[in-house]
């Protein structure tokens, strides 16, 4: 039926969206175990700033702490751009369980309806 296609069109769109929220999140490469703070999360992947060494197409755990959930997943680093303070990096979930990415698009979206309720009162980079 028709509201099957929509369905899926808007779950497709939801799963896409981008959300810029910060979170702490602790990357593990190299062997070493650095934390950082997301930029962005969305349901394929994750961006964020880090002070270690990358390079494209290398792999990485991230774990993500969204308040009472932690969320641990091996990534992909599709995009690096140099920054002040070392780089910018844009990393791929490797695999998702539908549950995973279900959990992980109502985080994020959980997230930014508090971010947006708080009024965005912290300015962000003061």
């Amino acid at each position: 039926s028709d509201s099957d296609s929509e369905d899926e069109a808007g779950r497709q769109k939801r799963e896409n969206v981008r959300v810029d929220i910060q979170l702490p999140l602790i990357v593990r490469m190299h062997g070493k175990e650095l934390p950082a703070r997301t930029r962005d999360v969305s349901a394929t992947g994750i961006g964020f700033s880090t002070r270690l060494p990358v390079e494209l197409d290398q792999h990485a755990e991230i774990e993500v702490h969204f308040g009472d959930w932690t969320f641990v997943k091996e990534v992909v680093i599709r995009f690096v751009r140099p920054i002040l303070a070392g780089c910018m990096v844009g990393a791929q979930f490797d695999s998702l369980s539908e549950d995973e990415r279900e959990r992980l698009v109502k985080q994020v979206f959980d997230v930014q309806r508090e971010q947006l309720r708080a009024g965005r009162r912290a300015v962000p980079g003061s």
